[in-house]
């Protein structure tokens, strides 16, 4: 209770976590929110009488310092202590948490992740949020659109297909139901890309074919 009143306190107001059906029901946190958490959060507040609270602290308060680091352009040396920092991370949390609690994502965290530093640079372009999202999108879609057989992921892709159909007819179909704000005529543009915005200046404008 007191870690939802807190997640409530710090503006994340549709999060929940419950059992429904015999079964854990909640909403993972995004990654914003993650971040946030990790700005507010108050462990001596949420868990005052824990017996490894100090050592709790710690270790998320380096992961903290891990994570602003790997969106970073490092050098040689400040790449080599960034593993061996991640690496005795990695060997905390084992010893705070339990040894199956580590992850595969720790194992590339301290073991990969420095080599893709080095010969990539920044590695926001290796993000995985949009490829994590499709797998949500996906998952439902198999559950609630397909027959479960043969032709499941045939019934998926099809989906997905007519789905991107559809964003794209509508999208061309709103553009020309909106009205400028400026000129006040529905000619394809909004008050940013009006041609007469300039003090009312006519520019010459691209020519748009209505569908």
């Amino acid at each position: 209770m007191k870690f939802q009143e807190f997640i409530h306190s710090i503006g994340i107001s549709d999060w929940y976590f419950g059992v429904k059906d015999g079964k854990l029901n909640y909403r993972a946190f995004t990654g914003p929110e993650h971040r946030r958490i990790q700005a507010h959060i108050d462990l001596a507040s949420l868990i005052p009488n824990h017996k490894k609270l100090l050592d709790i602290i710690a270790l998320w308060k380096k992961f903290v310092w891990i994570a602003s680091r790997w969106g970073l352009k490092l050098s040689e040396s400040e790449i080599t202590e960034f593993q061996h920092e991640v690496k005795q991370w990695v060997t905390d949390y084992a010893k705070v948490y339990q040894m199956k609690d580590v992850t595969p994502y720790m194992h590339v965290l301290a073991f990969h992740l420095p080599e893709a530093m080095r010969m990539h640079g920044n590695i926001g372009h290796f993000c995985q949020q949009g490829l994590e999202k499709l797998n949500d999108f996906i998952t439902k879609w198999y559950f609630r659109s397909t027959n479960f057989g043969k032709n499941a992921l045939k019934q998926v892709m099809l989906k997905q297909h007519r789905l991107n159909i559809l964003e794209e007819t509508c999208a061309r179909t709103l553009k020309w139901k909106v009205t400028c704000s400026i000129c006040h005529e529905k000619k394809g543009h909004n008050k940013t890309t009006c041609p007469s915005k300039n003090n009312n200046v006519i520019v010459p404008a691209l020519e748009f074919e209505a569908p």
